[in-house]
């Protein structure tokens, strides 16, 4: 039975949904949604796409039977017999993603990956396998099911969406409990047009710890009191805790609400920066991850004429024409480079 319902991810805000909104990142945590056999529909600041799970059997299911005997006084004769049937099959949980409304690409993808798509709007990937084993002896049934649905996993689909005046990339977090169901628990995107990695967000802070001291204590009390009222002519307000412009009983109740030792957080101390601009790295849950981007200026062009990055398409004639000129790779292809791709023969028109 096909099951379908129809989300608004926005509205959450009105449930508990915390909005955290830092670097550019818009990273939304709050109530799980399930995700059932059939499909769930969903929206996301105006993108919509679809999510369900099916499961799909494989060809090698198999059915066998034969007599046995199912009571015997101990002697050569046996005094009844029956048939012994056993039946198994074996399958697939497949999860899949369409996008409806807004979207260009959808990718399941592992943590800490660039969502690019697959130029497409809609992927799946096997989130687990399973098979069922039926048996019938001597008058009575017994069955197994076995496999991997029923262990914990965190998943994530990245996508990007085409804006006015930037390509927005986010990813969704997908978590399967022990009972093998499936929900959305995260997701985010950045909305500026730069790329990010699944299951990146921004980098924690904590509320109301104006000293940085690692805890919300008598010392950030002090200063802002000290800090009391309009401060957008002071330059930089650390009490302004809700950035409003003036330091009040608001900021005073968001300090008290955070009182005593941050969180710890695992990304603190850890450096991921990179050097390559055509690389991006990015600290999650205190591991580094790195990936690179296919994207332009990052993609390299066109063997046969000037391209303006380093390197080109063609990778065996990119090293011909990189092993006499260097800095046709290290630096930019340029005319140069172009000109010597056309004398050895690469595949130029």
């Amino acid at each position: 039975m096909r099951s379908e319902r129809k989300i608004r991810l926005a509205g959450y805000t009105t449930t508990a949904l915390a909005t955290m909104c830092h670097a550019d990142i818009k990273v939304y945590d709050g109530p799980s949604i399930p995700i059932g056999l059939g499909q769930v529909q969903l929206e996301l600041d105006g993108l919509q796409f679809e999510m369900g799970f099916s499961d799909r059997t494989f060809s090698g299911s198999r059915a066998t039977s034969w007599w046995t005997c199912c009571s015997s006084t101990g002697g050569p004769t046996c005094n009844w017999s029956d048939i012994f049937f056993e039946s198994a099959f074996y399958g697939t949980r497949v999860l899949s993603a369409f996008g409806i409304d807004g979207i260009s690409t959808m990718d399941f993808l592992p943590i800490g990956k660039a969502p690019e798509g697959l130029q497409a709007p809609m992927d799946s990937t096997a989130g687990c396998m399973f098979s069922y084993r039926n048996i019938f002896r001597c008058g009575e049934s017994s069955s197994a099911v076995s496999g991997n649905c029923d262990e914990p996993r965190t998943m994530y689909l990245g996508f990007t969406a085409p804006q006015d005046d930037a390509v927005v990339t986010g990813w969704i977090e997908i978590q399967r409990a022990t009972s093998g169901s499936y929900a959305i628990t995260r997701w985010a995107y950045e909305d500026d047009g730069s790329t990010i990695l699944t299951g990146q967000v921004p980098e924690a802070t904590c509320v109301g710890d104006i000293d940085e001291s690692g805890a919300v204590d008598s010392a950030d009390l002090g200063s802002l009191l000290a800090a009391w009222g309009d401060c957008r002519k002071k330059g930089e307000c650390r009490a302004d805790i809700d950035s409003n412009g003036r330091v009040d009983a608001a900021d005073l109740g968001l300090l008290i609400a955070a009182w005593g030792t941050c969180p710890d957080n695992p990304c603190t101390g850890v450096d991921c920066s990179s050097d390559d601009p055509c690389i991006l790295a990015a600290c999650i849950d205190g591991i580094c991850y790195t990936d690179d981007l296919q994207a332009d200026p990052c993609d390299p062009g066109d063997c046969c004429v000037p391209n303006g990055s380093p390197g080109c398409n063609d990778d065996p004639c990119m090293e011909i024409v990189c092993s006499m000129i260097p800095d046709c790779c290290e630096i930019a292809w340029d005319s140069t480079c172009a000109g010597f791709a056309l004398v050895f023969g690469c595949d130029c028109p």
